[in-house]
């Protein structure tokens, strides 16, 4: 059996209703080149609403409670073999390049690859140049001179623009793309290849170049609007329908600025004659609230907002194109390489057996939140005052959706209830038998709503930074 090429393109933090109302707009032309020939699906669900856990389910086929990766247990090490190890063992020549350090060997996503690099690494061995970034003024010509003195490494100009050493609007996108081309056009192995890329745009903060604030945001005072959510859920940073309006514009200038170098790997594909040899696969690992049910950011809610993300499947020799609303879970992606590596023994019954390229899709589609990510005391600690209840951010999720309902149940007994395309009125008291039925469902199913005891997790200085940066820790 002929074994594709697979490309696996994580578009951080992506929401499907933006980038759909994106693509109509023609504000996307390269994931238009992918999307022409590919197969888009418009109810694909992320099984969890953050990086660590959505990308883990992903990567082993599994739910949280049976991965085991999340906020209480921040180590990626599942006893099934992950989705780079099955293909490794095939074969695969297998390589990644992450923006986010929560997917990174450090975590354990290393498993399985030959080379998981991270978006700060000038090489595929790495050269953190990160710690220059993070100063400013003498400082940061002290820390490059320390960096280089080192050999911590190589010095060049392009080392200290991609490291945003000199304050280019880049979250690593160009220097990915940069160098994940370059591999392409060089590479001379005829073994398949497995390769993944976490692009971080558009997480928070959003500071999209200069040419896409243009081209999107009408506001010229757009810097002075708060960028903290955890000041804003807290009920200390006042914030109008306005200011959402703006950060919503600034959001959707970072997916245009990556979809530039979207537009640039596609290109890369069908240089190297590689387009219809390889399956790729461009997936949001969750979404974003802005403004949204009450929050910024993507925690401590189940809502479509952070569950319903892009996905487009490209591979012109076994994808339709066209546009598939069928059901599907971002697990079942395990499944579906598998099948196109014809790797089709069992993993194990806890492994999703779907194959989004196949059959009419899932019922009924699930997501776990398992602990509330910042916890309660780290919260306290990053906002000036709380609000009297803030206490109800602390909680375990679980949450099912059906073609007709979407229910959401907290580990402390609240029932949210709405009807399946509108998530703004909540409806549980009208429909009580519908609540018990979704909620029995999910018993079945084996969705989890209890908490595990929480596991702290050692980690490196440099990633502590980088997290908090990013507004986890």
């Amino acid at each position: 059996m002929h074994q594709p090429n697979v490309l696996l393109i994580v578009l951080d933090t992506a929401r499907m209703d933006t980038v759909t109302s994106m693509l109509n707009a023609g504000d996307l032309p390269g994931l238009k080149k992918f999307a022409d020939n590919g197969c888009t699906f418009t109810n694909a669900y992320a099984n969890a609403p953050w990086t660590l856990p959505s990308h883990a389910a992903m990567f082993t086929g599994q739910r949280s409670s049976v991965h085991g990766a999340h906020a209480g247990h921040k180590q990626f090490n599942p006893e099934t073999p992950t989705l780079a190890e099955l293909l490794y063992n095939e074969g695969y020549d297998t390589l990644g390049i992450s923006g986010n350090s929560w997917v990174s060997s450090e975590f354990g996503f290393g498993r399985g690859f030959s080379n998981l690099s991270m978006k700060w690494d000038r090489y595929w061995k790495g050269h953190d140049l990160s710690s220059v970034s993070r100063q400013s003024g003498v400082g940061k010509f002290k820390e490059l001179v320390r960096a280089v003195s080192t050999r911590e490494a190589p010095f060049s100009i392009a080392n200290a623009v991609n490291a945003k050493i000199l304050g280019a609007d880049d979250f690593g996108t160009k220097l990915t793309t940069d160098r994940t081309v370059k591999w392409l056009r060089k590479r001379s192995s005829a073994d398949p290849f497995f390769y993944f890329i976490n692009y971080l745009e558009p997480h928070l903060p959003y500071e999209p170049p200069g040419e896409f604030v243009s081209q999107f945001v009408t506001r010229s005072d757009f810097e002075s609007i708060n960028q903290n959510p955890w000041e804003y859920i807290a009920g200390t940073a006042e914030m109008s329908k306005q200011d959402f309006e703006t950060l919503m514009q600034l959001y959707k200038a970072e997916i245009a600025y990556l979809d530039k170098h979207l537009s640039r790997l596609y290109d890369a594909l069908v240089d190297s004659r590689l387009i219809d040899e390889t399956a790729v696969f461009i997936v949001g690992d969750h979404g974003e609230n802005i403004g949204d049910h009450g929050l910024m950011d993507h925690q401590y809610s189940l809502h479509s907002t952070l569950l319903n993300v892009p996905l487009i499947a490209h591979y012109p020799p076994e994808v339709d194109s066209g546009k598939s609303e069928k059901f599907v879970e971002l697990r079942d992606l395990y499944r579906t390489v598998a099948n196109l590596a014809g790797i089709s023994r069992p993993i194990s019954d806890t492994v999703s057996n779907f194959d989004i390229l196949e059959g009419d899709g899932r019922d009924a589609v699930f997501a776990e939140y398992r602990h509330p990510q910042p916890d309660m005391e780290s919260l306290k600690k990053e906002v000036s005052e709380l609000v009297p209840d803030y206490e109800k951010f602390d909680n375990s999720l679980r949450s099912v959706r059906t073609a007709e309902w979407k229910l959401i149940e907290s580990e402390s007994g609240d029932l949210l209830l709405y009807d399946s395309d509108d998530e703004s009125v909540e409806i549980s008291s009208d429909h009580p038998k519908v609540v018990s039925e979704l909620s029995d469902l999910m018993d079945q199913e084996g969705i989890r709503l209890d908490r595990t005891a929480k596991e702290e997790t050692e980690m490196s200085a440099a990633s502590k930074q980088r997290l908090a940066d990013l507004g986890y820790i």
